[in-house]
């Protein structure tokens, strides 16, 4: 009875320090170079606890809970966090569905969003703020995909208003607003998911439909113009002045291009550090 005991003590110990330590990329998988991420995930009781740091930052990147040590099941509360130190989102998952509130917030502390879940789907009321902490959007769901949503802009008109089902796909009818109340545009979803458009001017004026539609914004000049343009504005020593290790990285940013060329909302959507996201908002 004493020997089979001191086994299991044994096993319990050694069990409960089971620890796995990695690098991830700025994508957030395995790597053995150019980490943005130094991960631990080990084992507590009967779940898996991942913590990972922001490279070169060293502050908190993710604290979070799952069922498996691949981390593949999230099942208890996970927080992501900006690199000032501030949390990016917080939520709680059960048996990898979101459940209940989650919350997410600007670098500087402000909240941004307010959405809730029931196993996974929007449910109830959803909110959220710009950066100035007005407040842009409002929805309701029904936790079981079905929703309507209406986003206001900065000045507080009525942008944009519709209809949800499976909590992002547009159905029925979609109106979009001029600042001066009238009709921008239309759009009528049908099964297929490919809307029927018409657009107007502010004096409420049927436009060509062809103007209706949404198309990649092209640099003027091609490609060749643009990376031009690239090489000219972005300072290439920044990351190297930062103390970036030698090779090539990838930074990735996404913003609005209007009809007139005007670029807005931009924001990154890599983490690499080092200055880099930095310099290429400001080119």
């Amino acid at each position: 009875m004493y020997r089979l005991l001191s086994l299991l003590l044994l096993f319990s110990v050694t069990a409960g320090a089971q620890k796995i330590e990695a690098f991830y990329d700025y994508q957030f998988k395995p790597t053995d170079k150019g980490a943005r991420y130094y991960v631990v995930t080990q084992k507590e009781g009967d779940a898996w606890h991942r913590q990972a740091w922001y490279l070169p930052e060293r502050t908190l990147a993710i604290d979070a809970w799952y069922k498996d040590s691949a981390a593949k099941i999230p099942h208890g509360k996970e927080t992501w966090y900006h690199t000032t130190g501030y949390p990016e989102t917080e939520g709680n998952y059960v048996d990898g569905k979101k459940e209940g509130p989650w919350l997410r917030f600007s670098d500087s502390g402000l909240l941004k969003d307010s959405l809730n879940y029931a196993a996974g789907y929007y449910n109830g009321q959803q909110l959220k703020w710009n950066g100035e902490g007005y407040l842009t959007d409002s929805a309701v769901f029904d936790g079981r995909g079905n929703g309507t949503w209406v986003h206001w802009t900065d000045e507080g008109i009525v942008y944009s208003a519709g209809r949800y089902v499976r909590d992002t796909a547009k159905i029925g009818r979609w109106k979009y607003y001029h600042s001066n109340g009238n009709v921008l545009a239309t759009e009528d979803y049908t099964g297929d998911g490919k809307p029927v458009c018409h657009c107007y001017t502010a004096e409420g004026v049927e436009l060509d439909t062809l103007l209706c539609y949404e198309k990649e914004a092209n640099f003027t000049g091609g490609l060749n113009a643009w990376r031009k343009y690239l090489e000219r504005s972005l300072n290439a020593q920044v990351p190297g002045d930062n103390g970036a290790k030698n090779g090539y990285y990838t930074v990735l940013v996404k913003f609005v291009v209007d009809k007139e060329g005007n670029i807005s909302n931009i924001s990154a959507l890599t983490k690499h550090g080092y200055g880099m996201e930095e310099e290429v908002i400001r080119s």
